[in-house]
Formats: C-alpha cells, sequence, structure tokens
C-alpha cells in the first residue's frame, strides 16, 4: 500500500490518511449554498468539511488532499505525472483517451461533531472504466477496501456519489437493504456480494442472475465477460 498527501502541487508519500482526514474543517465545508433546496434538504453532510482523493484497487495508491477556495479540477491534478493517465482537465473530458486510468475518485466528509466521517466513491453505472468513477459494484468493494487500508476509518459510512456530491436515494436504497453501510461492510463482504457464483449482478448489485440466467436484465451485464476482464487486469 502507498499513501500520498496531495500538497501544493506535490505528492508526499506518508504512513496514512487517518491523521490527515479533519484537516478540510477548519478551510473547506459543504455549504447549502452548493445546492438546491430540494438537495439541501436530504443531505447529511452539511457543514461537513471536504477531502479529496483517489485511489487504484490494482496497484494500491491512494491520494489525499484538501481542497482551496476551488473545489474543482483537483481529482485531475492529484494524479498528474504519473503513468496511464491524461493530463488535466482532458482526464475529466468524455472523449478522454487514458483518463484516470485505474484510479477512482472518492472525497472523504469530515464530521465535526463525531471522529468518523463519511467516505463518499465517484459512482455512475454509465461511466466508461477509465473516467475515475466506480462503474460497478465489485469496483466500489475494491475501492473500499484500498481505502480502508490507506487509513479511512473502517467503520466509516459509505456512500455512492453522483456528480453533485450526493447520493441518490435509489442508492441509498440499494445500500441498506444489501447491509452494505460502512467502509467495511463493502470491503469484507462485497466480493462475496458481487463475485463469481453470486445471484447479484457485479455491475449494478440487483438479484438479477440465477442458474437458469447468467444475463442481467437490468443493466444487461454478462458477469462472465465481467470477471475475464477482472482477472485479465489483475495480471
Amino acid at each position: 500500500m502507498t499513501v500520498y498527501l496531495y500538497r501544493g502541487g506535490s505528492r508526499i508519500q506518508v504512513p496514512s490518511l487517518l491523521p490527515l482526514l479533519r484537516d478540510s474543517l477548519p478551510t473547506c465545508r459543504i455549504t447549502a449554498s452548493l445546492m438546491t433546496k430540494r438537495e439541501a434538504a436530504r443531505c447529511e453532510w452539511i457543514h461537513f468539511g471536504v477531502g479529496k482523493g483517489v485511489s487504484n484497487p490494482c496497484t494500491g495508491v491512494s491520494i489525499y488532499g484538501t481542497p482551496g477556495e476551488s473545489m474543482m479540477g483537483m481529482h485531475g491534478e492529484m494524479i498528474q505525472g504519473l503513468p496511464g493517465i491524461d493530463t488535466s482537465p482532458r482526464c475529466y473530458e468524455d472523449d478522454h483517451a487514458l483518463g484516470f486510468g485505474e484510479f477512482v475518485r472518492w472525497v472523504y466528509f469530515a464530521n465535526p461533531l463525531a471522529d468518523t466521517g463519511i467516505l463518499g466513491i465517484d459512482w455512475s453505472l454509465s461511466a466508461r472504466k477509465t473516467a475515475g468513477v466506480a462503474h460497478s459494484m465489485a469496483r466500489v468493494a475494491a475501492v473500499a477496501r484500498t481505502c480502508m487500508e490507506s487509513g479511512i476509518p473502517a467503520e466509516s459510512r459509505l456512500a455512492l456519489l453522483n456528480w453533485r456530491m450526493l447520493e441518490p436515494a435509489y442508492l441509498s436504497k440499494f445500500r441498506r437493504g444489501a447491509g452494505l453501510n460502512t467502509v467495511l461492510d463493502w470491503a469484507a463482504r462485497g466480493p462475496d456480494l458481487f463475485g463469481s457464483g453470486s445471484d447479484r449482478c457485479p455491475r449494478c448489485g440487483l438479484k438479477t442472475l440465477t442458474q437458469a440466467s447468467r444475463f442481467c436484465n437490468r443493466c444487461g451485464c454478462r458477469p462472465e465477460y465481467f470477471w475475464k476482464e477482472k482477472r485479465d487486469d489483475e495480471r
């Protein structure tokens, strides 16, 4: 596991992210002004600190930093100079070439009233694999384990974020129904829930796979191809 603090345009190797996760509280917090009234009414992390990170579950690398005045573009800046990624902002574009490579973007919301916060992983079922967004439930589980091993507390809640840094209600309902509430839940139970032989689709997470049909009728995933691709990536 290799862990970095991103500060002043440089990556500094550190033993763990744990001592750094509350650094955002004095300088960078989520406010209702960043949202619509409807969004703010159901957002659980208003007034929480905002730290940004990226993790690569294939190489075990995590990078974390606290945004300045602007919260935009920092994920792309963190990975600059590493192999297999595009320059920023090219890595964010829909027609990117390399994008974020194997890195997935996340946010850590530091709770001002408690030591444990919320890990929000960027999520979209329709995202390209290189978009820096977890595009399957199996990948969320892999990123959760990498984050936990990098110093994110295991008891932190985990949320699946859209581009507005909010978790849609249907994803909250899915997580609760599957018993996937904390980082540890995802890291420990995710590989079995979304692994080979499970009745849950590894992409969308729903119970759509049976002995008679190994094709997900909700998202179109064919698990045999999904897991072959995953094994190839790990070689």
